[in-house]
């Protein structure tokens, strides 16, 4: 959460930036912690400012992917964790232990 935050803090500042214009940053003006980024107000470097954290970093923690429900004709246990659930007029299977497991009848 705290990733997202500082990404879009910085890019609203960046794109504050480039559209204030580099003569109005001086660094009685910027605060200390904001006058590294003054650099990236020169036109090549701002679209390099930008990319660098719309891109995805290795360094980050990997997104943790969620399996939707298989629709089958014919619902089966995969496994001895997967059970049998009627909800909202409809049959599923859930599963404790492997969420690709889950399944709804069609």
């Amino acid at each position: 959460m705290a990733w997202l935050l500082l990404r879009r803090a910085l890019s609203s500042l960046s794109i504050s930036l480039t559209s204030v214009g580099c003569s109005a940053l001086r660094p009685s003006s910027v605060p200390a912690a904001f006058s590294a980024s003054a650099r990236y107000c020169h036109p090549q470097n701002t679209m390099d400012f930008r990319s660098a954290f719309l891109l995805p970093s290795s360094s980050w923690p990997p997104a943790q992917q969620t399996s939707g429900l298989k629709t089958k004709g014919v619902l089966k246990k995969r496994c001895k964790d997967c059970y049998i659930v009627k909800r909202r007029g409809r049959l599923y299977v859930y599963c404790k232990s492997h969420g690709r497991h889950k399944q709804r009848l069609a």
